[in-house]
């Protein structure tokens, strides 16, 4: 949660019960049911104001009651190396990570890969309101349980990668909203929407990204 986030949880018929900033009581908010917690916080990159929008969807009624986390998000230029923006007419990608974490008792964690087939990535430009599809290719899948497991693999799973092209968004120069849905097999569901996640310039001008 940002210092200034604006947080409101809203029940399954939309209505807020809960609002908030930078803080929440703790769950389950009310009555066994669906809920939606939108969280929003203003971001600044490089000069740039932006809302990165954070939308979560889950229910109380099953096991897992809990949507998935991101676990990474990074802009790659052609070569694969982190950048902060893209130049018009070149190649890139959108690489990002997300994993299913189930709450099980005494506060321990259960992990779990999303549902790739659910997964998606779209942009538009800065102040448009039609989304478009990119095409994502799933990259790793990055899972362990228990002590034993996670000491092997040496690091807190990641989850499933995805590697996402974004040469449609190079096309022309000028900023570019994100949005990028993940949901786990029972259905919760999360949605991080960035306003704007980058801009596409030549090399020279200020411009930046968020991430």
């Amino acid at each position: 949660e940002g210092a200034n986030a604006q947080l409101r949880v809203f029940d399954a018929s939309g209505n807020v019960i809960h609002a908030a900033q930078t803080f929440l009581p703790p769950y389950p908010p009310g009555p066994p049911g669906i809920y939606r917690l939108e969280e929003t916080t203003p971001v600044v990159s490089d000069g740039i104001s932006g809302t990165a929008t954070l939308e979560a969807q889950f229910d109380t009624r099953l096991g897992d009651d809990a949507p998935p986390a991101f676990t990474a998000l990074r802009l790659l230029d052609a070569n694969g190396r982190s950048v902060s923006r893209l130049q018009p007419h070149t190649a890139g990608a959108l690489y990002f990570a997300a994993l299913d974490k189930i709450p099980i008792g005494d506060g321990g964690v259960r992990y779990a890969l999303v549902r790739a087939e659910a997964t998606t990535l779209q942009w538009k430009p800065h102040g448009s309101d039609a989304w478009r599809p990119l095409t994502c290719l799933v990259g790793t899948t990055d899972i362990a349980n228990g002590r034993t497991d996670i000491d092997a693999l040496g690091h807190i799973p990641d989850g499933t990668s995805f590697l996402c092209s974004v040469l449609g968004i190079t096309d022309t120069s000028g900023l570019a909203d994100l949005r990028i849905h993940v949901a786990d097999v029972p259905g919760n569901a999360l949605t991080y929407t960035l306003s704007p996640a980058f801009t596409v310039e030549p090399a020279g001008r200020s411009r930046g990204v968020a991430h």
